[in-house]
């Protein structure tokens, strides 16, 4: 597995509880990609560590098709 290093002081600057930083990380990231056509689904909802319905639903929040 290979990783990303953050600015601690970015990653702090995220206004979420400590925990939940990592994963709105990983889901921006996943579906700023996969809009981009950098990722397919399956591999931007592998990134995002959400289940095909919840990476569906995230997507619609997003208003990306």
């Amino acid at each position: 597995m290979s990783s990303i290093d953050l600015p601690s002081d970015v990653l702090d600057a995220i206004a979420a509880p400590p925990e939940d930083r990592e994963p709105i990380v990983r889901q921006e990231l996943a579906v700023s990609l996969y809009r981009e056509g950098y990722l397919s689904f399956g591999k931007a909802r592998e990134l995002a560590g959400l289940s095909k319905a919840e990476f569906h639903r995230l997507l619609g929040e997003r208003g990306v098709e």
